[in-house]
């Protein structure tokens, strides 16, 4: 596993923010990830989205869970200007976040400059029942890290690091995502809080 590393932390704000504004446009989550997510958690009352952009990933948890409470944080400044969307560094602990999630999901570990601490923080949001969604690509990571997408780390160190966090891993669906230029293979990790501690 690779971090780049900044300056301080002031530094790496800075580029998340300018990396956000950067990719706009850009959309990696999909609705079919949802649809998944709804299969296999079909109730959820509370659901938090960290690391969204634009805010596409609460849009479609809304198809499947019209009646929770959904959230998403975005470091960038310009978090607001977007449905259910608020600014938050997902690396920081907000109290009233304690154990009140069902569903948390997030596609934006690679973004973090510290994932255990991250991931730690994110199982300490999860309800009694709740369970963290993780995606992530070994396969679209940079290599080595970099200003804009800092986490270089294969499949294993994640699944290393979510364990290192303190949670049990329940399940990894394996998704292919077809790619003429690269491969694409993706993991999504279903977590439970609180490894052999029940």
């Amino acid at each position: 596993m690779q971090i780049h590393q900044y300056k301080d932390y002031d530094d790496y704000i800075e580029w998340q923010i300018k990396t956000n504004k950067e990719k706009k446009g850009w959309r990696y989550v999909r609705a079919s990830t949802m649809f998944l997510i709804h299969s296999k958690q079909p109730f959820a009352a509370t659901i938090m989205c960290h690391g969204v952009r634009a805010g596409a990933e609460q849009k479609y948890f809304r198809r499947y869970y019209p009646h929770s409470h959904i959230l998403g944080t975005e470091i960038s400044d310009n978090a607001t200007e977007y449905e259910m969307t608020i600014e938050w560094d997902f690396n920081k602990q907000k109290p009233e976040w304690l154990g009140k999630y069902d569903v948390i999901y997030s596609n934006s570990i690679d973004h973090s400059i510290d994932p255990v601490s991250t991931l730690e923080t994110w199982s300490e949001q999860l309800s009694d029942v709740g369970k963290l969604y993780l995606e992530y690509s070994e396969y679209q990571s940079i290599p080595g890290g970099n200003a804009n997408d800092p986490l270089d780390a294969t499949n294993e160190e994640m699944r290393l690091m979510i364990k290192e966090a303190g949670m049990h891993i329940v399940e990894i669906v394996t998704d292919q995502y077809p790619s003429s230029t690269m491969r694409n293979e993706g993991l999504l990790f279903i977590c439970s809080k609180n490894a052999g501690r029940a």
